[in-house]
């Protein structure tokens, strides 16, 4: 029997069922591993039917098309496996105007470019205080919320910032990353010790 409509296609890909290719049988070909066995690929009567089929199959094997020669990591866009390439290549096409830094990435020139001109577009709803990024907009809201989702997993101590969660790490493993280099044998944890560190060395006697 012949359906003079579209029936909306219950799987993945999104393509309407066309005329006698029922929704049971449809679903079938989605998947490439079942599309040479499918009873819709196999019907040579229904034409309409065969190129619903080749459809589904086309966006299937579009689907993270683009593999990484450098790390075999797969992308369903050009675009952002351009983008990843750079990681490996250290490529850095983006320039500053103002200052010459480069970047990766075209978005991490936006971000980069609000240091000059003191845009800040992301807006506290509770007191109204502006934001550059709105990764730090949400780092923000947790101090309303009361929110901390970093957890140490050696002390249970729960912290609303993952910076403040790295610092607190090195009070276990005893890093101190941070060396002053007037007397050598000085090492912190945290750099805003370093510097009143430093302040010993520069003071005016």
């Amino acid at each position: 029997m012949f359906l003079g409509f579209s029936l909306p296609c219950r799987c993945s890909c999104g393509k309407p069922v066309l005329r006698k290719c029922l929704p049971q049988k449809h679903v079938k070909v989605t998947s490439l591993t079942a599309i040479s066995s499918s009873s819709c690929w196999s019907n040579k009567k229904g034409d309409g039917m065969k190129q619903n089929v080749d459809a589904c199959m086309a966006v299937q094997t579009e689907e993270k098309l683009f593999s990484c020669d450098f790390c075999g990591k797969t992308f369903n866009h050009k675009s952002n496996y351009n983008n990843h390439i750079r990681v490996h290549t250290g490529q850095k096409p983006f320039t500053c105007d103002v200052c010459g830094q480069t970047f990766s990435e075209k978005s991490s020139l936006n971000r980069h470019t609000r240091v000059h001109t003191g845009q800040k577009p992301f807006i506290c709803d509770v007191c109204g205080q502006k934001f550059r990024q709105k990764t730090h907009l949400n780092g923000h809201m947790r101090v309303h919320t009361g929110q901390k989702p970093f957890a140490c997993e050696l002390c249970g101590q729960r912290f609303s910032q993952k910076t403040s969660l790295n610092y607190h790490l090195r009070v276990h493993t005893g890093q101190k990353p941070f060396a002053c280099d007037v007397c050598g044998n000085k090492r912190f944890r945290h750099k805003i010790s370093l510097n009143a560190h430093t302040q010993v060395h520069t003071a005016k006697p």
